[in-house]
């Protein structure tokens, strides 16, 4: 069973994703609706200039690197036209040149005058290396055909060669100085890699007058030997990319944010990032969850980022993740600070021990269904309710408290459904996600329930209901299919837990239990052989085994006074 819940596990975060637009009639459909999450402005006036200002500064660190690679390319084009004075090139030629350098000459007056918005950047920034590229092939082909009517092989090698040393100077300067993942430059450097040698095949295919013509210059052992070195550039050049964003990452663990000292990573996912820290005056162990740097310079995921912050902080309730503070760094790094959770998740809890006895099942999720309550209170749907969302630790001396934690979904149901620019989406977690978030509809607290509902089957079996292939078949089958009945996979368990547990699992909302106090009362009625209290629960945790303590150790290793020296930033 163990192999099988860590399996599960894996899938889960395999799965942990986002089908934006999937069941939505309408293109562009976002992760969120805009009435879900307060405004930015009312953000920006809670914290300082509020979340847009780090997509600001992610826009602006982009805007200054173009302007800086068009300097470049401007002034290196400019040097060649001084050469031209002495080296008269073909009427074409010069055309283009002048053409390019007013194109560069225009994007470094506009991008020192203008402040763009991030998707005008990239496009100028594919646009503006592509044209370079495109004009170093257009003055080949122009170069081989004057080389050919003058009849010199020598100068139509040259022209290869200095065509071969600016593409190398290009792509350089493209993997290595404009902000990118590796993947980005890689498809960048297919562009540069091939151009070339499509430029010298093309002109032996489709123009008679070089393919007559006997010189060196289209061999296949010369194309060949050009590819080769191109490649070789290019995947030097790729892996600097991939470096040089590794070595931020390093940097940015290594950075102080406000007050925080940043220790090591200690959980990802899909938009954000946590570290282990202390408060540098109080000694305070905590945890600073921040936005992943390459999902900054999407405004969507910002103000996504931005609503967990103000979903947490709206919650109070002892079984809630609790927010300490939150800010914005001095380069515009917007984070959150919470409490470093002691223990293990839910989903932790199986994988290493395999499924819980239905009383500590109980004892647990009775105190998710109190958070849960807070949150029906202020009108808040979590949407991403699994186990490993949930934890168990030790505070204030006691064990197993529950904690509900990640608000990276959450949503306000006080928006109308039938707004005419509502954009859906389908958020969550497949492996837990209840049907009518499978199928793009806006849901309320009930489809919680239903996903606590599936947390609850997976505690006592050690699986989840549903088990698909893929996260499609898993969306349908929550949406469509019956779920096996726990009493018969798990015939040890008391019916009336079971019961509740199949109820909470109904595809329609208004059949299932309908609040988290419901639940409460019905999950406190079932009658146990066994109990489960803090006698119990100080007994498992003094006599965990180690593979528990070493996940704890990696989360909690930071404890007050182990981050004894300043990390540079």
């Amino acid at each position: 069973m163990k192999n099988t819940s860590t399996d599960i596990g894996q899938l889960t975060e395999t799965l942990d994703f986002q089908i934006e637009g999937a069941f939505s009639d309408q293109e562009g459909s976002e992760i969120m609706d805009s009435s879900s999450i307060t405004s930015a402005s009312d953000m920006g006036s809670r914290i300082g200039k509020g979340p847009h200002e780090l997509s600001h500064e992610t826009r602006r660190l982009l805007q200054k690197r173009l302007r800086a690679a068009c300097v470049v390319l401007l002034f290196g084009f400019a040097l060649f036209m001084i050469r031209g004075f002495f080296v008269l090139f073909p009427l074409d030629i010069r055309v283009l040149h002048l053409a390019l350098m007013l194109f560069l000459l225009i994007g470094v007056i506009g991008l020192t005058a203008i402040e763009f918005r991030l998707g005008t950047l990239r496009f100028f920034e594919v646009s503006t290396f592509i044209l370079v590229d495109c004009y170093l092939l257009a003055t080949l082909w122009i170069q081989l055909h004057v080389a050919q009517l003058e009849d010199n092989p020598v100068a139509a090698v040259n022209a290869v060669k200095v065509t071969m040393l600016f593409t190398l100077i290009l792509l350089t300067l493209y993997c290595m100085f404009i902000p990118n993942r590796w993947q980005k430059a890689a498809v960048m450097a297919v562009f540069f890699v091939f151009g070339l040698p499509a430029v010298l095949v093309a002109s032996r295919l489709f123009s008679a007058p070089i393919r007559d013509w006997e010189a060196p210059i289209a061999t296949l052992g010369n194309i060949a030997e050009n590819e080769l070195i191109l490649l070789t550039a290019a995947t030097a050049a790729v892996f600097g990319t991939h470096v040089i964003n590794r070595l931020r990452g390093e940097v940015f663990e290594a950075r102080q944010l406000g007050q925080y000292r940043l220790g090591v990573k200690i959980g990802a996912g899909g938009m954000g990032e946590v570290y282990l820290a202390e408060h540098k005056l109080m000694r305070r162990p905590c945890a600073i969850k921040v936005i992943r740097p390459e999902r900054a310079s999407d405004q969507k995921n910002v103000e996504r980022f931005a609503q967990e912050v103000q979903a947490a902080a709206r919650l109070s309730h002892w079984n809630t993740v609790e927010v300490y503070d939150y800010g914005k760094s001095e380069d515009g790094v917007f984070f959150f600070v919470m409490e470093l959770l002691n223990g293990l998740s839910f989903q932790e809890l199986v994988d290493q021990g395999g499924p819980l006895p239905p009383e500590r099942v109980i004892y647990l999720v009775l105190q998710i269904c109190e958070a849960l309550e807070e949150a029906e209170l202020v009108q808040l749907v979590h949407r991403d309710i699994k186990p490993s969302n949930l934890f168990t630790i030790i505070r204030g001396g006691r064990h197993d408290v529950a904690k509900l934690t990640d608000f990276g979904l959450v949503q306000s149901t006080q928006s109308s459904t039938n707004e005419r620019n509502e954009r859906r989406a389908i958020s969550g977690s497949p492996l837990y996600m209840s049907p009518e978030q499978a199928r793009g509809e806006k849901p309320d607290h009930r489809s919680d329930l239903y996903s606590l509902g599936v947390v609850l089957y997976f505690l006592l079996s050690g699986r989840p209901p549903f088990q698909g292939k893929n996260a499609i078949a898993i969306l349908v089958s929550h949406s469509r299919d019956e779920v096996e009945d726990l009493k018969q996979l798990c015939p040890e368990l008391p019916v009336a837990l079971c019961d509740i547990v199949m109820k909470c699992l109904r595809k329609l909302p208004e059949e299932r239990i309908q609040t988290a106090q419901q639940l409460k009362h019905a999950l406190e009625n079932v009658e146990l052989e066994n109990s489960w209290g803090q006698t119990e629960a100080m007994a498992w945790w003094a006599s965990m085994d180690d593979s528990m303590l070493d996940l704890i150790r990696q989360r909690t290793s930071a404890g007050s006074g182990t981050i004894s020296q300043p990390l540079s930033s």
